[in-house]
């Protein structure tokens, strides 16, 4: 069993600067536990944890596309909370989010890129807006 992670914010950003690297030498078990336990142990409100969570996954989704299938749904989780249960709304959202300028969390330019080509293609969000839906998340 994997040790206890109270602080997930060394693992992202040393993820992110091996995913930066080289693609290829980062596990894809290790990208979903990293994510996980940083949802797990997020206490903020559904906004901040939106934003946090979308700033985690989107330099991930932009070196491994195929990951998105999984990580959207944790991210979309907080803004379902909220509400935000459509495309549009998910990306006029996101529209807010990158517009803010830097949030509390510096948005990787490659995380920047993946959520700007996110936000131009909103049928991005479908399946895992309907993965939601479906679980009643």
């Amino acid at each position: 069993m994997p040790k206890m992670i109270l602080n997930w914010e060394r693992p992202l950003y040393k993820l992110h600067a091996d995913l930066a690297a080289s693609t290829s030498s980062v596990a894809d078990a290790d990208v979903l536990f990293v994510i996980d336990g940083i949802e797990r142990s997020l206490q903020t409100n559904c906004d901040s944890a939106a934003q946090y969570l979308f700033f985690a996954i989107a330099p991930i989704c932009q070196s491994k596309p195929y990951l998105e299938s999984a990580l959207l749904p944790i991210a979309l989780r907080p803004l379902y909370a909220l509400g935000i249960e459509t495309e549009a709304a998910v990306s006029e959202w996101l529209k807010d989010f990158l517009a803010r300028g830097k949030p509390y969390v510096d948005l990787s330019e490659s995380g920047r890129t993946w959520l700007e080509r996110a936000v131009s293609s909103p049928n991005t969000f479908q399946s895992a807006l309907s993965k939601l839906v479906v679980s009643g998340e």
